[in-house]
């Protein structure tokens, strides 16, 4: 229904809704569709660079969908710090499409150029967790903890420490799956059992199958622990649910 809205408010010159177009194919699994309307557009905005990036990690392009979401970083960046973007040379870094991957990369790692962006919202929060999970895919994951943890800092930041946030509990399942493939069990452990408590408290009904695959995966990790009581112990509580 959204979409037949957005669609008939660009056709007829009402507004242009081509970026919520946009998102709802990609909602729809319309991965070339959403990705044909989103590179048309001639002027390309943190959204528009974000959608990109996620268009692009669905359908299993990892390195361009770094790109875009480093672009949207990047705008966002821009807006709320003093400090200049560079490349290894000193250059300022324009926004441009067409420009070296390599050189946002470097812009943005070591992430403590992250700490400078001021203006957290619910938008930057997914696109550096989804940077962790893009690097995660790419197997960089010292890289990938890195958004992780900045990812839980804004989210603790924004919403509280305590707060039972759906978005925190999906952080830490997945560093606990970056924590499991370092091989740093405990710290994987640890993020899953933090992870269980949130999305118990958050909403222990209806997350039943987040649950599930979270116990699945200290199960897992237990074994590799060695811990094999406690690994079953995982596995009869996921079948449970």
């Amino acid at each position: 229904a959204a979409l037949q809205i957005y669609q008939y408010m660009t056709d007829n010159d009402i507004s242009d809704k081509r970026e919520r177009i946009a998102a709802c194919h990609g909602r729809l699994g319309n991965n070339n569709k959403a990705l044909e309307i989103l590179e048309s557009l001639p002027v390309k905005s943190f959204h528009v660079y974000l959608q990109l990036g996620h268009v692009y990690k669905n359908t299993g392009k990892y390195d361009q969908a770094e790109t875009h979401y480093l672009h949207a970083l990047q705008i966002e960046y821009n807006k709320t710090s003093v400090d200049i973007l560079t490349d290894y040379y000193g250059n300022p870094l324009p926004v441009d499409d067409k420009q070296d991957r390599l050189d946002l990369i470097n812009a943005f790692f070591p992430e403590h150029r992250l700490s400078m962006i001021t203006n957290i919202t619910p938008d930057i929060i997914v696109c550096i967790q989804s940077l962790g999970n893009v690097y995660n895919n790419k197997k960089q994951y010292t890289r990938a903890e890195a958004y992780y943890k900045k990812t839980l800092q804004f989210i603790y930041e924004l919403y509280g420490v305590h707060a039972a946030v759906h978005q925190a509990a999906d952080i830490l399942n997945s560093q606990g799956i970056n924590y499991h493939c370092m091989k740093q069990y405990s710290n994987a452990d640890q993020c899953y059992t933090e992870a269980l408590a949130v999305y118990r408290k958050l909403s222990p009904d209806d997350d039943t199958v987040q649950i599930a695959k979270t116990l699945r995966n200290q199960g897992v990790n237990y074994r590799h622990m060695e811990q094999y009581s406690n690994a079953d112990q995982c596995y009869t509580e996921a079948l449970a649910v």
